[in-house]
């Protein structure tokens, strides 16, 4: 079966290929090259193999290979005329044709690609060369995965409403060929509208309109015209008629004067593409204005009226043949996914479990068990935050306590003095009382995220949506007064300076590569009004929550320390880069916007997510009416950062880890000698109240504890997690935990280069079983640890699946992989083992 899928598979490629046959030659060495490496990767473990099989991996290779530039020899290309805006280029072969030619689905794909793409970089990287320094980008995997996941939402919410509107008016009309028209034609009019990456709410706002569009075109008799108006009574407009239109919008929480505006390029849209068909029962030319007969009862919003078009058999047929035939167009020469599968089949399982609706309404009480002193006590978890909040005392390098731990135990961090351990005890006290997704999110929402609600993730984001509009009605564009003063204090051309970068940085955000990029495509269909007068939107948002909460911030801040202090502020550029890229993360939150889903934000401001972590703390602070999901997705962004993205290559991390190390200012001193190679990275950052190295830099070594000590508090509440239900006799469930969050602690501190290009969860898992192997719980082993694991919301496969193994020094280039095990085997002996013997 893998023999003939690869042959299938293979000639599927080379066929679409437009290079000739050198193309298709090195399309084979390369596919071959991958699947060596893949076949020459077995798991140490059953559990940590592939569910899949090669029916998942090998389609993944294919995808890679014809989607990175370069790596056929070909080189990189514009979108060439006519692409549009924010779609990877066109690659011959449709995603959705090679999963069905390979007998795959879309999750288990989607799934498995990150896995394959790890395992696989060391050798893409070898064939492409440079064109493929920065492959997750080019793929657009979170582009990919935001927007699939708002289309299954889309297509949920789609049913609801159509089956909403059949109930309510008992209407008698072919119900399943309808229900697929509408599809069909929502489909249509979006490839020709919106981006390839469209946002969630655009997306939502079309589906409406559409619909209203086919039910335009329906005549309704008076007992159903009075079962619809009974139903949406505040769709009655002044005039007396029932707005079909609004009657959607009040369903789907969609703003009605927007929805109203988009009508007349919907319709346009839609009859063009119905016009192409040549549809007998069309008038064509198609006329200016064709009445709907119930006018006097009914507001349609909508131009034309076409007799039959969804009430007669063979009209509809006919509607949804040409639908189809003009959607086949599309995915043939544009498209990768084919979209149509998402009304009959159900891909929820391409969100993240920390994204769904009601995650985070798990108590944290469900992961500790019934028996007293069972591993994820409430003492425990006490404990283990108590070892977190050591690093909170690392501003007391001088304490005594610290100093007196340090000289007894050099290696270990300092245990925190008894006040801090008290109010350690009294968070995690806190943290399993109240309702709190155990890795969902950073521990930081204990405060006040609010009590959740029965919701779906349509009513989340229109929620969001409608405090944003709220919140920014009342604003301007420009600088407030208490800010201008602020700006007048610190220097003549402080405010001039600011607002200039403000602009370009919003421009840069929400009109150069996000969803402004679009209007292009949408200048090309006819439509360039629509994209652009969006992303103008959006920007204006953006730009009008920064002035809001920069105002919040100058006032604490002179309150504080006084005026100086908050001119101080606001001279500070990367300050305003961190409070700019949390204002539109904000804004590309709410909109569920997946061509800025993080951190694409921060990446367009020149900014890592590294340096934004030290703002999502007192940015949620200083808005309080901060809706609870967007509260929750800025703490999620946090945890992406702690447990991943403040480790990869080229963080931010590591600039101070040099500095506090004291290479960056013997950089500096040779700064004019000839150029030399960087040297190795440090291998560890140092305890809280370690002397500092000569030449260190204390401030970057605080910034770095602070880090640390947020990272120790979240691996605390997810070793809690993980923990759940393993059996630790004869010892204490709280007394292993307490264990293995100390040993962790001691790599980070200690071996922070384990950490190094790695994630948070393979030192934890790794910690865990080696803490459990020196004291002899053989009934704990990694199949039963990694078994747990990916029980939780925030698993990742890579994390177990694919870990670097061999990497270069300082690039942090990845040259080898393995699974959890090749990796604990490799680091055992040296860091894990000799630690753990002394607990």
């Amino acid at each position: 079966m893998a023999a003939q899928q690869q042959i299938d598979l293979l000639s599927l490629l080379k066929d679409r290929l437009r290079g000739g046959d050198g193309q298709a030659a090195r399309a084979t060495a390369v596919y071959e090259a991958c699947c060596r490496v893949l076949e020459s990767e077995s798991p140490s473990s059953a559990s940590l193999s592939v569910e899949s099989g090669e029916d998942v991996w090998r389609p993944c290779i294919v995808w890679l290979i014809k989607n990175i530039p370069g790596l056929l020899g070909e080189p990189e290309q514009q979108p060439a005329d006519g692409a549009r805006a924010g779609e990877p280029p066109a690659a011959g072969l449709p995603l959705s044709e090679l999963l069905n030619a390979s007998h795959t689905n879309l999750v288990s794909f989607f799934k498995e690609l990150p896995v394959v793409l790890n395992k696989l970089k060391p050798t893409l990287l070898e064939q492409a060369g440079s064109a493929a320094d920065n492959i997750e980008q080019q793929l657009r995997l979170r582009e990919w995965q935001e927007t699939l996941v708002s289309l299954q939402h889309i297509s949920n919410k789609y049913k609801d409403l159509f089956w909403h509107v059949q109930r309510s008016c008992s209407s008698s009309q072919p119900q399943q060929p309808l229900l697929r028209a509408g599809w069909l034609a929502f489909l249509v009019v979006k490839a020709q509208l919106l981006p390839g990456f469209p946002d969630l709410v655009s997306c939502l706002e079309l589906l409406v309109c559409v619909l209203a569009l086919l039910l335009a075109s329906t005549t309704y008799s008076e007992q159903q015209l009075a079962a619809l108006q009974c139903g949406s009574p505040t769709a009655i407009e002044a005039s007396g008629r029932f707005s079909l239109l609004k009657a959607l919008c009040i369903e789907a929480r969609v703003d009605y004067g927007k929805a109203k505006a988009l009508m007349p390029q919907i319709e346009d849209a839609f009859w063009g593409s119905l016009g192409q068909a040549q549809l007998g029962w069309l008038p064509q030319p198609l006329p200016a204005t064709l009445p709907h007969p119930q006018a006097d009862k009914l507001e349609t919003c909508c131009r034309l009226y076409v007799e039959g078009l969804t009430s007669k058999p063979q009209q509809l047929s006919e509607l949804v043949l040409s639908l189809d035939e003009a959607y086949s167009k599309f995915l043939a020469t544009q498209g990768e996914i084919d979209e149509r599968d998402f009304l009959l089949h159900d891909f929820g399982g391409l969100a993240s479990p920390r994204t769904l609706p009601g995650a985070d309404n798990a108590a944290a009480a469900a992961a500790l068990p019934h028996q007293a002193g069972g591993p994820g006590t409430l003492s425990s978890l006490a404990q283990a935050a108590t070892h977190a909040a050591a690093a909170a005392a690392a501003g007391g390098a001088g304490s005594s306590n610290a100093a007196h731990s340090a000289q007894q135990h050099p290696s270990k961090p300092p245990l925190a003095p008894p006040a801090a351990a008290n109010a350690a005890g009294a968070a995690a006290a806190a943290a399993a009382r109240r309702p709190l997704s155990i890795g969902l999110q950073s521990p930081l929402p204990l405060m006040q995220l609010g009590h959740p609600g029965p919701a779906t993730p349509i009513s989340q984001a229109m929620g969001s949506v409608a405090w944003l509009k709220n919140t920014v009605k009342e604003l301007a564009l420009q600088p407030p007064s208490t800010v201008q003063r602020h700006m007048d204090a610190a220097g003549a051309d402080a405010g001039r300076i600011l607002s200039e970068r403000v602009a370009t940085a919003a421009a840069a955000v929400f009109l150069g590569g996000g969803v402004g990029a679009a209007a292009g495509a949408a200048s090309r269909l006819g439509f360039p009004e629509l994209q652009q007068g969006v992303a103008q939107e959006r920007r204006d948002e953006g730009i009008k929550i920064y002035w809001h909460v920069l105002d919040t911030m100058l006032r604490a801040e002179e309150s504080r320390a006084g005026l100086p202090a908050a001119c101080s502020l606001l001279t500070r550029w990367p300050f305003h880069q961190c409070l700019l890229a949390c204002c539109f993360e904000l804004v590309a939150a709410a909109y569920r916007m997946g061509l800025l889903s993080f951190p694409a934000i921060p990446g367009k401001l020149g900014l890592k997510p590294f340096d934004l972590s030290k703002m999502i703390g007192p940015f949620v602070k200083a808005v309080p009416s901060l809706p609870r999901e967007l509260k929750r997705h800025m703490f999620t962004v946090e945890e992406k950062i702690l447990e991943s993205l403040g480790w990869a290559p080229g963080s931010s991390f590591y600039r101070l880890a040099r500095a506090a190390a004291g290479q960056q200012q013997q950089q500096q001193q040779e700064a004019f000698a000839p150029a030399e190679p960087e040297p190795p990275l440090p291998k560890a950052i140092g305890a809280p109240g370690s002397p500092l190295p000569p030449g260190g830099d204390a401030s970057a070594r605080a910034v770095l504890h602070d880090h640390c000590r947020k990272l120790l508090k979240l691996a605390a509440f997810r070793l809690v997690a993980v923990s759940h239900g393993l059996d630790f006799s004869p010892m204490e469930g709280e007394e292993v935990l307490a264990a293995v969050h100390e040993v962790l602690g001691h790599a980070l501190y200690c071996h922070t280069h384990l950490f190094y290009g790695r994630h948070l969860d393979t030192l934890l898992l790794a910690s865990l079983y080696g803490y459990c192997k020196v004291n002899r719980l053989h009934q704990i082993t990694f199949r039963e640890i990694i078994s747990h694991y990916k029980r939780q919301a925030h698993a990742r496969q890579e994390a177990f699946r694919s870990v670097a193994l061999q990497r270069t020094d300082p690039g942090l280039v990845t040259q080898a992989t393995g699974d959890i095990i090749a990796f604990y085997n490799a680091v055992r002996e040296s860091v894990l083992l000799p630690f753990c013997r002394l607990r």
